[in-house]
């Protein structure tokens, strides 16, 4: 995804401490995210959910399955 995107999560997978972690920041399924900027060749992802800023690292992000809103 590219700065300015924004889509819905339908699913997060990962261990339990990780999901938890999501979770907690309001990263679940049905949830819009916007994407405001990737950083260091894609090694974080600074986003808007639910109307907090977030940053996630990649193998946080690369948990979260998300559908691209037009």
């Amino acid at each position: 995804m590219a700065a300015g995107e924004r889509a819905r999560i339908l699913k997060v997978e990962g261990d339990d401490t990780l999901i938890a972690n999501l979770n907690g920041r309001d990263v679940v399924p049905g949830a819009v995210v916007e994407i405001q900027n990737v950083g260091g060749e894609g090694r974080s992802f600074e986003l808007t959910v639910s109307g907090h800023h977030l940053k996630l690292h990649r193998i946080e992000a690369a948990a979260v399955q998300v559908e691209i809103l037009g």
